[in-house]
Formats: structure tokens, C-alpha cells, sequence
């Protein structure tokens, strides 16, 4: 560990916009707190970005509840299309960038509690930046953070990013309303019927 710094913040962008602004290497990877990878992920991310020649790379989310595996949120390789509708498939977390795309497009915006990677990866694709999906990338995680909690503000915060950047909405809320009727169905499913 070169650096270790523990400190109060204004949340999860705040904590990574402090450690992207201190770090000195060609490539960023903000790895969470209760979140962990396979020993040579790092490895072969690098390997895919410099071989690709895009200016990041991911791949999919393994989500579990109380240690168990619940889902694989695998990445979308055509990601783009998706993008400019409010509902990619491009699993932040699991993200390696080149350092020059935040000295170029700026850090996360703060303002977005919920959707800011969705707004910066927004910003750099709009900016011409490119990324890569590699299908050997996962990224472990523990359900239950604030987009898990929030499902109906992260919802609204991604239709507020396609209308800051002049993207129309009506797509996003097609694809976005199903999956926020299922979500409340579930939590209110969970809520009178535990045992089902």
C-alpha cells in the first residue's frame, strides 16, 4: 500500500474523486470496501486495455447476499447503444481506465449521488472515449449499496444525465419503468410475504 488515507467524505463519488486526484499511475481502478476481484484481474486488464487500445475496459459483477451468489450482472459488449438510452450494461465497478480520461474529462459529478459513473462514462463517450468488454473480468460484490437501496432515484437520476447532455428520454423510460415496477413488486412482495 503506497497510501492510506481514512477520512470523513460526502459519499462514494467523493471518496473515489480523492483517490482518482492522488493517483499517479497510467491506469484507475477504485475498488470498494466490501467488494474483491480474482488475483489476476488487475493483470489482464491492463493486458486487455493495452491491447485493445481503448481508453477503458470492464467486464461483469458476480452480486451476493450474505456471501451466497445471487445473480452475474454480465457487461454489454455493444454498451454504446445502450448508453445513449439511460440503461448500459457496463459495470462501473469492474472499470480500468487510463488516468488521462479524467485529466481530460474532469472527475465523477458529485451532484449524482447514484447515476455519476453512468454521467462520466456518458461524458466520455460523448468526448469520443471508447471502451472494450472482457468476458474474464468479474468483480465481486455484496448487494444492499445506495443504487441497490434506491432503485426509483437512480432511475431518475439517469433520465436527468440523458437531458444534461440533450439525449431524449423516451427510450430510457421504456426500458426503465419495467424495471422499476418489478423492483417495487419485489420490495412490497418481500415486505407482506417474507416467507415466499
Amino acid at each position: 500500500i503506497y497510501l492510506w488515507i481514512s477520512e470523513p467524505d460526502h459519499g462514494p463519488a467523493d471518496a473515489q474523486n480523492k483517490s482518482i486526484s492522488l493517483a499517479r499511475g497510467d491506469f484507475v481502478f477504485c475498488l470498494s470496501s466490501d467488494d474483491w476481484i480474482d488475483p489476476d484481474f488487475i493483470e489482464l486488464a491492463v493486458k486487455a486495455i493495452l491491447s485493445s487500445g481503448v481508453d477503458f475496459v470492464f467486464g461483469d459483477m458476480a452480486m451476493y447476499k450474505d456471501e451466497k451468489l445471487v445473480s452475474v450482472l454480465k457487461g454489454e459488449k455493444d454498451y454504446e447503444k445502450s448508453l445513449m438510452s439511460g440503461n448500459p450494461r457496463f459495470n462501473f465497478p469492474s472499470m480500468l481506465i487510463k488516468r488521462a480520461c479524467f485529466q481530460k474529462l474532469g472527475l465523477l459529478d458529485e451532484t449524482y449521488k447514484i447515476s455519476n459513473d453512468y454521467e462520466w462514462t456518458l461524458r466520455l463517450h460523448l468526448a469520443g472515449g471508447n471502451g472494450f468488454y472482457e468476458s474474464r473480468l468479474m468483480v465481486h460484490r455484496e448487494i444492499g449499496g445506495i443504487a441497490d437501496q434506491h432503485p426509483f432515484r437512480g432511475a431518475l437520476e439517469q433520465l436527468k444525465v440523458l437531458r444534461q447532455h440533450g439525449l431524449p428520454t423516451t427510450k430510457a423510460v421504456v426500458i426503465l419503468l419495467p424495471n422499476l415496477v418489478r423492483r417495487v413488486v419485489g420490495y412490497f412482495a418481500k415486505l407482506f410475504l417474507p416467507d415466499i
